[in-house]
This record gives C-alpha cells, sequence and structure tokens, in this order.
C-alpha cells in the first residue's frame, strides 16, 4: 500500500520573506527529510514515495543529494494532466512550474558548508525548497529569495 503523508504548516502572515526549517521522518523508513518552507501562505504538502519514484501535489522545489531519476505528476481534480521523467543531478533546484515553462532546463543553487553538512550527517535524503504563491513560476527573482541559504 502507497504511503502518503499529508503535512499542513501554518506560515506567518508577515509581508516579509522568510524561511522556517522543520525534520520529517518516515515511520516505515526511519529516513529523515530536511525542509525548508519559504514565504508566508499556508501550506498543504502531499509526499508519496514508492521504489524510487516521487510524486509532488503542491511542491514546487527539491534539492536532491544524490541524482535520481524519478517522475512527477501534475494532476487536475485527481486525474493526471502531465507526466515529466528527467534524471536530476545532485545539489540542482528545478520545479515543476520552471520545468514546464523553460522546456525543461534546470537551474543550479549553491549548497552552504551547514547544509552540506546536514545532507551528510544521518540519514537526511534530501533538501526541498517550496517557494509560495504555488502559480508563480521560478525567476532570478525568485531565486534571490533562497540566497540566505547559499
Amino acid at each position: 500500500m502507497k504511503k502518503v503523508l499529508l503535512f499542513i504548516l501554518v506560515l506567518s502572515s508577515s509581508l516579509s520573506a522568510f524561511c522556517e526549517k522543520f525534520y520529517v521522518t518516515d515511520e516505515m523508513t526511519d529516513k529523515t527529510t530536511l525542509y525548508f518552507v519559504c514565504k508566508e501562505k499556508d501550506v498543504s504538502l502531499y509526499l508519496e514515495s514508492k521504489n524510487g519514484k516521487v510524486s509532488y501535489g503542491g511542491i514546487i522545489g527539491i534539492v536532491l543529494k544524490e541524482p535520481e531519476q524519478f517522475w512527477m505528476e501534475d494532476s487536475n481534480g485527481g486525474v493526471p494532466t502531465q507526466k515529466l521523467e528527467m534524471r536530476v543531478d545532485k545539489n540542482t533546484m528545478f520545479t515543476n512550474t520552471a520545468i514546464l515553462a523553460a522546456s525543461f532546463q534546470v537551474a543550479t543553487i549553491r549548497l552552504s558548508k551547514s547544509q552540506q553538512k546536514q545532507l551528510r550527517d544521518g540519514d537526511i535524503l534530501a533538501v526541498r525548497y517550496f517557494l509560495y504563491p504555488l502559480e508563480r513560476r521560478l525567476t532570478r527573482f525568485d531565486l534571490a529569495d533562497l540566497k540566505q541559504f547559499q
């Protein structure tokens, strides 16, 4: 049976940009993922993973610890409307919106030494970034929001 995790994180309504760090541990695998949730907005996150395939709903971006072959689907009322498959190198940030808008080009960001250490320590699998609102496309301006983590 596929395991679906639902996290609801309510962030401050402040107009200033900020990011909050939190950890999620999968009780089935005992693996921990480090998340950075950025910007104000109510966040509803669905995460599903099986056999190396990860399906994201409402998730904008991810930075991988290791290269990974994966797919993701956009859905409309639960019906898949897009299926994307690509290989992403480690330390690469991408967004499903940006991929659709930029012909599968990805944006690369640097990880700070502290982030690299966090990725090496323990069983942390990935650092994931979420930028809101979801309908906004990733631009160079948006990447500036991540400077505090570079």
